[in-house]
């Protein structure tokens, strides 16, 4: 009887765990292809073409992508300070906070109450 070696041995486990795999047909594997789906792929537009706003970001990230990454990254930083500052008011002042206002009648209250 032939023996087998630790590499054989581990070929023919993974083809079984992709045999099994196939089987199976997990709710998991839709979810994992539908993640690993890119949300916006530039190289599906062609060069110099400016017909809608998704064309122009493609070229944009084509012809210069650490300018695009620094301000993606400026962006989002700036959008999460926003939030949080908006989550730091809604705390402070319970009851009476307003969005996306300074709450200066509020502050002059509580600077009084001091």
């Amino acid at each position: 009887m032939a023996q087998l070696t630790k590499e054989s041995s581990l070929r023919h486990a993974l083809q079984n765990d992709d045999h099994d795999h196939e089987k199976t047909n997990a709710p998991d594997d839709d979810l994992d292809d539908w993640l690993d789906k890119p949300f916006f792929d530039p190289m599906a537009f062609e060069d110099n073409d400016d017909s809608t706003w998704q064309a122009r970001l493609a070229n944009f990230v084509k012809s210069d992508y650490d300018l695009f990454e620094f301000v993606y990254a400026g962006t989002f930083l700036i959008f999460m300070l926003i939030v949080s500052q908006e989550l730091f008011r809604m705390q402070l002042y319970g009851a009476d906070y307003v969005p996306f206002t300074s709450n200066s009648h509020t502050v002059n209250a509580l600077w009084k109450s001091m």
